[in-house]
């Protein structure tokens, strides 16, 4: 009696996820909102925090640096120059075709940034420009034009404004993760938007720090955070 075997069982096909589209500068365009919000996504694109910055010149020559910090907040550029004119200058538009800054419709951005992490880490970017005296003339930056700059870390991995010897459990850890774990002065809102706007650059040793803080771990939306990061990181395998 011949013996037939049975063909094997194909996988049933995985659901693709679907990809996100990014906006246009012909749509942006098209929109009557005045404002001209941009996302930087330098930091998830090079996986390390960064910050962009471009020269705007007017019909007087005079030149306007405008800069977009490391945060994940949508920034809007058409404070003191109009967004048709923004549109125009082509360091903007190269760096978003290259995906580096992310167009957001301004009724989306004004959403995000009515909800009490976005208000926090708005806060905190003011707070920021205060220290470094940038309030007192809007018209400086530290970037040059059409300049994308990683942000520079601590010499060994110690974090920010520490003192005294090394500690052996921050070999591996990225210096801005351990500054925001370890800093007494913030507060847990504020710890947590930091956390998040470093979520694109975390590593494996940077979750296995924070979940090693005893003194995080009764926080349990920041250990979402830490979650969301190691699956992530999973992912992408990296």
């Amino acid at each position: 009696m011949t013996q037939f075997q049975q063909p094997a069982r194909r996988a049933a096909p995985q659901p693709s996820r679907p990809q996100k589209v990014r906006l246009t500068i012909h749509e942006i365009a098209k929109e009557t909102s005045p404002r001209l919000f941009v996302v930087n996504k330098g930091p998830a694109l090079f996986k390390q925090p960064s910050v962009v910055g471009f020269t705007y010149r007017g019909e007087d020559g005079e030149p306007l640096q405008i800069e977009v910090e490391n945060t994940w907040i949508p920034r809007d550029i058409a404070e003191l120059v109009p967004k048709e004119e923004l549109l125009k200058n082509t360091t903007l538009r190269g760096f978003i075709s290259k995906g580096i800054l992310e167009l957001v419709r301004a009724t989306d951005a004004e959403e995000i940034l009515k909800t009490p992490d976005a208000i926090i880490e708005s806060d905190r970017l003011e707070a920021e420009r205060i220290r470094k005296g940038a309030q007192s003339d809007p018209t400086q930056s530290s970037t040059r034009d059409g300049e994308f700059r990683t942000l520079p870390t601590a010499p060994n991995n110690l974090p920010p404004g520490s003192k005294g010897e090394f500690d052996e459990s921050l070999r591996n850890v990225t210096p801005a993760v351990a500054e925001c774990a370890r800093n007494e002065d913030l507060a847990d809102a504020e710890r947590r938007s930091m956390l998040r706007t470093l979520l694109p650059t975390m590593t494996l040793a940077d979750v296995e720090f924070l979940r090693s803080e005893d003194h995080l771990a009764g926080d349990a939306d920041l250990m979402a955070l830490v979650d969301s990061a190691e699956a992530d990181i999973r992912a992408n395998n990296r």
